[in-house]
């Protein structure tokens, strides 16, 4: 069994999706940082909001058959709610059992706050053209998940996150705008 992580890497496939020019703009980085892109890892462009990430993975080579953790971080504000469900119900129905996400996302409730800390970041966001769309409905993932195929692990608040694992010098107000959730297809 190896022992290294660069050779454990090495054995597992990675998928990178995003946007194509976002994607572009990483590649370039890591190719800056690295002299070159990793072997084993797959960049497959996607919108999240109008492609089938299913057939996006299938033509990247991505085994359904096989247990994947798939980490969706940045993304869920800037999807209409119909790609975000199509995206998770992809998951639920074409990942092999005991397949994971994570993900982060704000709630619904933050987005509208006109008090929330997330208004001048979305002024920020929307001015480069990549506005806040979606917010989870309800206090936490739950339920919104629950109806498409997955059971939640965990669902932090970065409230409760700082709490578990900083120092107490870190603490966040809560209820907190932004959380990050663990569910795995049922």
């Amino acid at each position: 069994m190896p022992t290294d992580l660069a050779t454990r890497c090495a054995a597992c496939g990675f998928f990178e999706l995003d946007l194509p020019q976002t994607q572009n703009y990483k590649k370039a980085r890591v190719r800056d940082v690295f002299g070159g892109l990793p072997a084993h890892v797959t960049y497959a462009p996607i919108d999240f909001a109008t492609q089938d990430l299913a057939t996006v993975l299938k033509g990247a080579g991505y085994d359904p058959s096989k247990r994947t953790l798939f980490i969706w971080e940045g993304v869920t504000m800037y999807v209409p709610e119909p790609g975000i469900d199509a995206t998770l119900r992809s998951i639920a129905t074409n990942a092999a059992r005991g397949s994971r996400i994570v993900f982060d996302y704000f709630t619904e409730r933050a987005l509208r706050d006109r008090q929330s800390v997330l208004v001048p970041i979305a002024k920020n966001v929307a001015a480069v053209g990549e506005p806040f769309v979606f917010g989870m409905p309800g206090d936490n993932a739950a339920a919104f998940i629950s109806a498409r195929g997955f059971s939640v692990i965990s669902d932090f608040g970065s409230a409760e996150l700082a709490q578990k694992y900083l120092p107490k010098a870190f603490a966040m107000p809560s209820p907190s705008a932004n959380r990050l959730c663990v569910a795995e297809i049922k």
